[in-house]
């Protein structure tokens, strides 16, 4: 179940439509407004006006990504331009030039949370899929802030990341990941799984009541912002993933849940994930090679959903 958001208590001066669309809301709160905003800024204003409504615990970051989306996609079609860094304007205002990031900027520049080679043996001896997602606080009580960068370039840490398969009705979302992927190493490969890094700025879990309640609100950030997410989906926390077989595999630590839907659940961040088709649960790693992480959460689905009737 999603986390509640904050109801917004500050009114706004402007009357606005019924609940929009992030990029609906984003087009309709600068036009009032009249000059570029922080997607912060956005939300605010979106949300005083009474225009937008999101169970994210991270509206802010989910309004940066819809609009970054945006633009990737359609270009000089887009409703959205830069015009800072941070800082999003309508593309018909001349005004305001349109910001352009250097090419030459470093990538991966970003702090994640990692545990040691130890803290993960310890945690979790067994390798592959260990289902029990109750280990994960204690990992998250581990970790420490890495440069993501610098991570890359070592196997003494582990970097944490969040991951989730989605089926809908015994069929699970498959996709093709682009050349424009953060991770090189598995550009062009075909996944089933959708997450990111944890971070800092992630909850922690002395706040959460539950296992199954912390790994959900860990999970939800990246989902929101690669998925179109329904209101009934359902993520059930499966466990984690542990995998020594490869470098990619030992620098990494897979926190893996499953998000599940009465209706399809379509890819938002199209700019990452290519292809997006769903296949049967049961056959999909006949016809798709997938990576070792999603062969593997899949194979423990297929036991799930393989012996049910269509």
């Amino acid at each position: 179940m999603w986390a509640p958001s904050k109801e917004c208590q500050v009114s706004f001066p402007f009357y606005g439509p019924s609940k929009l669309s992030f990029r609906e809301a984003a087009e309709f709160v600068l036009r009032e407004v009249g000059q570029p905003l922080r997607p912060k800024e956005i939300v605010r204003h979106a949300c005083e006006a009474g225009i937008l409504s999101t169970s994210g615990k991270t509206p802010d970051q989910t309004m940066k990504s819809k609009l970054s989306v945006d633009i990737r996609r359609y270009g000089s079609q887009s409703t959205f331009k830069r015009t800072a860094p941070g800082r999003f304007g309508l593309r018909e205002w001349e005004a305001y030039e349109t910001y352009h990031a250097s090419p030459y900027a470093r990538k991966h520049t970003e702090t994640v949370l990692v545990v040691s080679q130890s803290d993960v043996a310890d945690v979790v001896p067994d390798q592959g899929l260990t289902l029990d997602p109750r280990r994960i606080p204690e990992l998250t009580w581990r970790s420490r802030p890495y440069d993501r960068s610098a991570a890359e370039d070592t196997e003494s840490v582990r970097q944490l990341v969040t991951l989730a398969a989605v089926v809908v009705k015994g069929d699970i979302l498959t996709f093709r990941r682009s050349g424009h992927n953060p991770e090189s190493r598995l550009h062009h490969t075909w996944a089933t799984l959708f997450g990111g890094h944890l971070q800092p700025k992630d909850p922690h879990p002395l706040f959460q009541p539950s296992p199954a309640l912390f790994v959900t609100v860990l999970s939800q950030r990246e989902l929101e912002e690669e998925l179109r997410i329904a209101d009934d989906c359902r993520l059930t926390p499966l466990g984690l993933i542990r995998d020594d077989s490869t470098r990619l595999g030992r620098q990494h630590l897979g926190f893996v849940s499953l998000l599940t839907s009465e209706y399809r659940i379509d890819i938002e961040q199209t700019s990452y994930s290519l292809d997006g088709q769903y296949q049967p649960v049961a056959t999909v790693r006949e016809t798709h090679r997938l990576d070792d992480w999603s062969s593997m959460v899949t194979q423990h689905l297929t036991e799930i959903y393989g012996a049910r009737p269509r």
